[in-house]
Formats: structure tokens, sequence, C-alpha cells
């Protein structure tokens, strides 16, 4: 897997920096469909529209295919994890949506939420703006050099660590900025299937030590639950 060191290395960005990470996206990117409200839950629809996308069963020409936009669709929805692109202007603007029930996703996302800047994306809840800002700092001005960053999403209840985050800073021929790709994945699978096939298995190491992990809006939900069911059952004299 790529470097491991993803929030040691967000941490040791500039911080004032990061904080102006225009999350608003009142900047232009260069395929900003301008002219509609991004807060729109119909956002995709008039934006299509307006630009006359392509759809159904018109053909896309690839770098090295020619598919349908139907056949598109049916592809990356078959692609391990989940898929998402944010734009140079902080606009969400595409997933794979492999389920019509967001709950079932590791890294929710929801229908009306394409065309969204990414303070609507990232609610100001626990530590998700903030590490959402160092993210797109960290790939947009290609810190360090960098152009990915691998991050552990939560812990669970005592079980490993194996969703993930993988950001890639998108660029085009030329090497502009133009916007970021994250997959969400969950690794427990191709771990156990890795040791399976090979006869191995998966031990605790004692001396190893465990990152830090980023709070998603239902960690910090479910922690707040936790803390109210602790201070039902132990309340204070």
């Amino acid at each position: 897997m790529a470097e491991n060191d993803g929030l040691r290395w967000l941490g040791e960005l500039d911080q004032a920096e990061v904080a102006k990470e225009d999350f608003a996206a009142k900047g232009q990117g260069k395929f900003t469909v301008n002219g509609l409200n991004p807060h729109d839950d119909d956002w995709l629809e008039k934006a299509s529209q307006k630009v006359h996308a392509a759809q159904g069963d018109d053909y896309v020409l690839l770098d090295r295919g020619l598919l349908t936009v139907n056949q598109l669709n049916w592809l990356l929805k078959e692609v391990y994890g989940e898929l998402t692109y944010c734009d140079d202007n902080h606009q969400l603007m595409w997933y794979n949506r492999q389920y019509d029930d967001p709950n079932q996703m590791m890294g929710r996302r929801r229908p009306e939420q394409v065309g969204d800047n990414m303070d609507e994306v990232h609610p100001d809840v626990g530590n998700v703006r903030k590490y959402a800002k160092q993210v797109w700092y960290g790939l947009r001005t290609k810190a360090d050099g960098r152009d990915e960053v691998w991050t552990p999403v939560s812990r669970g209840h005592g079980e490993p660590i194996m969703h993930y985050n993988r950001y890639k800073r998108i660029e085009d021929e030329a090497g502009n900025f133009r916007g970021i790709a994250e997959w969400v994945v969950d690794l427990k699978p191709l771990a156990e299937y890795y040791c399976r096939t090979n006869g191995l298995k998966m031990v605790p190491d004692d001396q190893a030590q465990r990152p830090d992990f980023v709070e998603t809006p239902a960690d910090v939900k479910r922690h707040q639950a936790d803390k109210d069911i602790d201070a039902a059952s132990h309340p204070s004299n």
C-alpha cells in the first residue's frame, strides 16, 4: 500500500494556509458550470441540460476506449470501493453510486449532493472539515511533492482499521491541478483473501504504532450517543 503516514503529513502542513482553502467554491474552475445554484438538489439535471451532456447510449471517446454513457455507468458501479471526484473549484461533481441507500456506503453520499461545494459535503463537526481542508491544501499545492495520501477512517469498537481513504491529485496533460479523486475502500476482504490463498494469518503486533484516525460525521454522532448512554447509566450526584 502507499505511504501510511498520511495523517502525520497533513498535520505538518501550514495550518494557517490550510484554513484559507475555499470550501465555499466561490472561485472558477476550468469546467465550472455557471449560472446555476450549486445548492439546488436538482443541480445535476439542470447542469447536464445546460451543457448538453452526453447520456444514455451516446458514445464517449476515452483515452483508450469507446464506451456509451450507460456502459461507463455500469463499469464504474462495479469498481471495488467507492469513487468520488471533486473538481478544481471545490465542487462535488460525481460519485459511483453503488447503492441507493447512502447508509450502505462507507463514505456516505446522496444523489442530491452532486454540485454541492465542500462546505456542504464536509460539515463542521468534529475534525471532519479541518481534515478535508488539509487534504485539499496538501494535494492542490502538491506540498512536499506528494500527489496522494492514504488515511485510516475508523477503528470501530476494538476492530482493526480496515476502512481507508485514498486521495489522489488529478492533473491535466500539462500538469495543472484539476481536482481530487477519492477512493474509499474496505481492505479487510482483500487482506483475508491474501492470507487465505498464501497460507498466512494476521496476528497482533504489540510493537506496532496504531495511527490516529479521521472522524466522519457518523463517528461524531456515535461518540455523542455513547456519551449520552454513559451519562444516563452513571448520572452525576
